[in-house]
């Protein structure tokens, strides 16, 4: 297992740009890539490290959009912990 540092995630012409990078756990396992952070209980998978990029990258463009961009008031306390740990890392936003 490998740990690997991302800061900037692309997803249909979205771009977050982070401050501070996220640190994912990077293993091989049953012929899928995989990265994982369980903190944000984000994950990526594929059968090339690209694949399991580019889903990572569309999972994390989900929780943006599912999180980030929702109202507290609409959140459980866990999202809402999600929320903060994003925020903290968060240099320039969506461009």
């Amino acid at each position: 297992m490998d740990i690997i540092e991302i800061d900037r995630f692309e997803n249909e012409g979205r771009v977050h740009v982070l401050d501070e990078p996220i640190p994912f756990e990077l293993t091989f396992t049953d012929g899928l890539w995989v990265f994982h952070n369980g903190t944000l209980n984000l994950w990526g998978y594929g059968p090339t490290r690209t694949e399991a990029i580019a889903d990572l990258n569309s999972a994390f463009d989900d929780l943006w959009r599912e999180i980030i961009e929702e109202a507290d008031e609409s959140l459980d306390s866990a999202a809402i912990e999600i929320k903060r740990i994003l925020l903290n890392h968060l240099k320039i936003g969506t461009i």
